[in-house]
């Protein structure tokens, strides 16, 4: 059975143009048992791909399609019975009392029709005339009864719906009868409340708590304004985002009680015309995802105190002049396979734990093991190789300090199965939580999981993928960088390979378009001569070149294959200085722009020739990159 005979079973009569996504539609019951009052209201949302609906006017018309558990269909619609009116009579003076020391005068108490019945307060729920459901509370104590087996609605439903339909489309919802009677001595009468009072802060599900609603949206859709006076406490606040939830945040304010729990203390202890303040001074709720001068204002002030945050130093000179380091920036590093595009980047994020203190969360599945990805780091941390058939092997000692080193500042993540975006970014966010993460790295791209859908292209599914990392890296405050490969390089007529293209990034064209900043790694002549040890650092984009870099600069940089350290081509300076773990020096920002000193105490090896093949290379070795 397909997904629109599926809805059919159960009442619901998909158009003929629509396969997927969400959608609202008219519900089937709309001429005769839909609670609106215009039948040709699009009030049924359907969304295709979940299998789901729900009437926003028919409270148990909701479901799953194809689930029985779920699904109500058109015939099962639950049927309420009219209450039997209750043997009442005229307020005694118990009564009159109650109200009297809530400040609520005798003239709100008899325009709500309010009366007692046996020792009980006994309020009326009417809805188009018709006594549909009452609500008894006991005079002496907080017990609290509806009418069995009758439709819950909101109190105070019939004034309100005259007034919306009138011309003031305003209503003040409360969480009780009688913070909305408070409101009514201070003059508005168009007050209502949910007839259960809020659900708990720990519900997982509402929707029982306040069905009320489901029963009187139209009310809520006719009005233009709905002031939300719940209690001041943790339910009335569960309630207060339920409320906005279903009404809307761009017609809801939000009354503030300040150190008074509800409507009806206001009125007691400060009077009505601290409620009509208060009433007066309610805001309108935040719509999520909008914002204003305002929302800048104190950042801008104190940009214009202190300077904005520009990028900080890679501890390479000439790399600053192209490319820093900076928060909340999504940096993209392309290049083709095996000329370095992640060992530089390795090595610059090593080079910021080691002066700065960073620390960075890793998906790096192509250097896993764990053993192959620190075995890098070990290299470059100490400056000596780790295999012991090589001259100038590192100890043991060393080996131990380095990873006592690394151990607390990368954080690698290998999921047993789930390589998807979203999983990724929750091992992150709890490294984040949990050490401080300060950069993450995904490396490559490529191997996240492909969760493209059937009606997306590949450049609209990649575009989906890299505004979820910006917004990661924007919300948790780190530097965000992806690598990615280039499509299969073509060779010029020196026979090397062109210069890598920022819109020849492996996947799709738009990454040039989304990312902060591109960042291409070239070995210029790795074609010609492997051993070559020439790296270029090419800027493609910098977005905001006042405070990160500049766009089109080409650093060009040299490999050493004996500390596996880069150096700058224009004066052999490393800032990982000394061949040691032990001479490495801990540099300020300040200094990495005077090094003098440290370059004086780094190894003469980088005036003598990059590579001695007697002392590195065996028969069965493989190019370093």
């Amino acid at each position: 059975m397909s997904v629109i005979d599926e809805f059919k079973a159960v009442g619901i009569d998909i158009p003929a143009n629509i396969n997927s996504g969400q959608h609202k539609i008219m519900c089937p019951r709309a001429k005769d048992v839909c609670g609106r009052k215009n039948w040709k209201e699009k009030c049924l949302s359907v969304s295709i791909d979940e299998k789901l609906y729900n009437c926003q006017h028919c409270p148990d018309f909701k479901g799953k399609v194809g689930d029985t558990k779920l699904s109500t269909s058109y015939t099962e619609r639950k049927q309420y019975e009219l209450p039997k009116r209750p043997n009442i009579t005229k307020l005694s003076q118990k009564g009159l009392d109650y109200f009297t020391g809530r400040k609520i005068t005798q003239e709100v108490v008899n325009a709500n029709k309010i009366a007692e019945e046996n020792g009980w307060l006994v309020y009326p729920y009417h809805k188009d005339g018709v006594l549909t459901n009452y609500q008894k509370r006991k005079i002496d104590s907080k017990d609290f009864r509806q009418a069995p087996g009758a439709m819950p609605i909101v109190f105070n439903y019939d004034r309100c719906w005259q007034n919306v339909t009138e011309g003031n489309k305003e209503i003040i919802i409360t969480e009780g009868v009688e913070d909305g009677l408070s409101f009514e001595v201070a003059g508005f009468p168009f007050h209502t409340s949910v007839n259960q009072g809020a659900p708990n802060v720990q519900d997982k599900d509402a929707s029982n708590k306040i069905a009320c609603i489901d029963n009187c949206y139209d009310l809520f859709e006719k009005a233009e304004i709905i002031y939300i006076a719940v209690d001041n406490d943790p339910n009335g606040k569960r309630l207060e985002q339920e409320l906005v939830r279903r009404f809307g945040e761009e017609k809801c304010k939000t009354v503030d009680f300040g150190e008074y729990k509800d409507a009806n203390e206001v009125l007691k202890w400060e009077g009505k015309e601290k409620l009509i303040e208060l009433k007066e001074n309610a805001k309108f709720v935040r719509i999520a995802e909008v914002y204003t001068a305002k929302d800048a204002k104190d950042e801008l002030v104190r940009q214009l105190k202190e300077g904005r945050v520009k990028g900080s130093t890679t501890y390479f000179t000439d790399i600053d002049q192209a490319w820093t380091w900076r928060k909340k920036e999504l940096n993209l590093w392309s290049g083709y396979a095996n000329e370095g595009k992640s060992l530089i980047l390795n090595q610059l994020a090593l080079l910021k734990a080691v002066h700065d203190g960073w620390k960075f969360a890793v998906l790096s599945p192509e250097n896993f093991p764990v053993e192959e990805y620190f075995d890098d780091f070990v290299q470059m941390y100490v400056g000596k190789p780790t295999d012991n058939s090589l001259p100038n092997c590192i100890t043991e000692n060393e080996l131990k300090e380095a990873l006592d080193f690394l151990e607390n500042h990368f954080f690698v993540v290998y999921p047993d199965k789930d390589f998807t975006i979203e999983h990724i970014h929750a091992k992150f966010k709890a490294l984040v939580r949990r050490h401080g993460i300060d950069g993450v790295i995904v490396d490559p791209f490529n191997w996240l999981a492909n969760r493209q859908k059937g009606n997306e292209n590949r450049d609209q599914y990649i575009t989906s993928m890299l505004s979820d990392m910006k917004r990661f890296c924007n919300e948790q405050d780190v530097s965000y960088n992806l690598v990615a490969h280039q499509l299969k390089p073509e060779k010029d007529g020196s026979g090397n390979y062109k210069a890598p293209d920022a819109y020849k990034v492996k996947g799709a064209s738009d990454f040039m378009d989304k990312v902060d900043n591109m960042i291409l790694i070239q070995r210029p002549f790795v074609a010609t001569d492997y051993r070559n040890p020439l790296v270029e650092f090419t800027t493609a984009k910098i977005k905001k070149p006042k405070l990160v870099g500049k766009r089109g600069i080409v650093v060009p940089l040299e490999y050493d294959y004996k500390t596996m350290r880069y150096h700058q081509e224009s004066d052999k300076f490393c800032p990982l200085a000394g061949r040691s773990l032990g001479a490495i020096e801990r540099i300020s920002p300040e200094q990495s722009y005077s090094r003098n000193d440290i370059f004086k105490s780094q190894s003469s090896a980088f005036d003598e020739p990059a590579i001695k093949e007697s002392d590195w290379k065996t028969d069965n070795e493989e190019p370093l990159f």
